[in-house]
């Protein structure tokens, strides 16, 4: 009984060892983003168009991505 189990144990290793590993997948297109809106000076409720835009670096950057428009997005506090 235990020669079947120390097998059984050692086909299964085997086969973890020889099963390739999965490859790294990109992200996919959604994402979310978490953020404070003000307006007036107080937090922002309502319906807001949203322009989002990929830059080629933080400071001084082309865009390279976008303009995306979110027309009449909720936003809560």
């Amino acid at each position: 009984m235990k020669s079947k189990l120390l097998a059984a144990a050692m086909l299964r290793l085997l086969g973890l060892l020889a099963t390739p590993l999965n490859p790294a997948f990109a992200q996919g297109v959604a994402f979310k983003y978490q953020s404070q809106l003000n307006s007036g000076g107080n937090a922002a409720n309502g319906s807001y168009g949203l322009v989002f835009a990929l830059y080629s670096s933080g400071t001084a950057g082309t865009v390279i991505g976008g303009p995306v428009t979110n027309t009449a997005t909720t936003v809560t506090n």
